[in-house]
């Protein structure tokens, strides 16, 4: 077990990029509370994604809505777009809530042969993060797919999307998380010392 730990703690900053956090100037580590702010919901069973703003008088507003769809679990891209995991379509989709559109960064269905590097291609999309250089990673689920690990398209590959979708690489195989059923990634900022 420590030997994996160990391995982990020296392979992640080489796959995943040593960077730093920006400060926003607010909400922060030693930062004042920010107001106004923008939080994204997602409706599994009501298709939809809205939007809340969280001030005084707070403001609901929707910013998609397709029935075909289950939306899940969302994040907000650096570039300001919110990318959005559908689980049960097999989909990533990404959204600018200024404009209303919807793109599919990937989907598994048109998978090619040149995706996923030749092998299994990820099903059951997760927990989307961003880490600092503008990667999109994501956890696979267990049923009714089989969980594959974690997963990660290139910043490269979302500005702008190539023809027939993304190619995800797989960063971390199911063997690898331990697991038969992923949910989440996250990023924690790595900050210099003394800030």
């Amino acid at each position: 077990m420590f030997k994996r730990i160990f391995a982990f703690l020296v392979l992640a900053p080489a796959l995943l990029g040593t960077q730093y956090c920006a400060q926003t100037g607010c909400g922060g580590e030693l930062q004042p509370p920010c107001t106004g702010e923008t939080i994204y919901i997602s409706t599994f069973d009501g298709h939809q994604i809205l939007k809340v703003v969280d001030a005084v008088n707070p403001t609901t507003t929707v910013v998609n809505t397709d029935s075909a769809k289950s939306p899940e679990d969302l994040v907000v891209g650096p570039d300001g777009r919110i990318y959005e995991c559908d689980s049960d379509n097999n989909d990533v989709r990404r959204i600018d809530p200024s404009t209303l559109t919807v793109e599919t960064v990937y989907n598994f269905s048109p998978t090619l042969t040149t995706q996923c590097n030749g092998g299994v291609c990820p099903k059951g999309r997760e927990g989307p993060s961003f880490n600092t250089l503008g990667d999109l990673y994501f956890n696979t689920r267990g049923g009714p797919s089989t969980h594959t690990g974690v997963w990660k398209i290139p910043a490269s590959q979302l500005s702008p999307i190539p023809s027939g979708g993304a190619t995800p690489v797989n960063v971390f195989t199911a063997a690898q998380t331990g697991s038969s059923f992923g949910e989440g990634t996250v990023f924690a900022c790595r900050r210099p010392l003394g800030q």
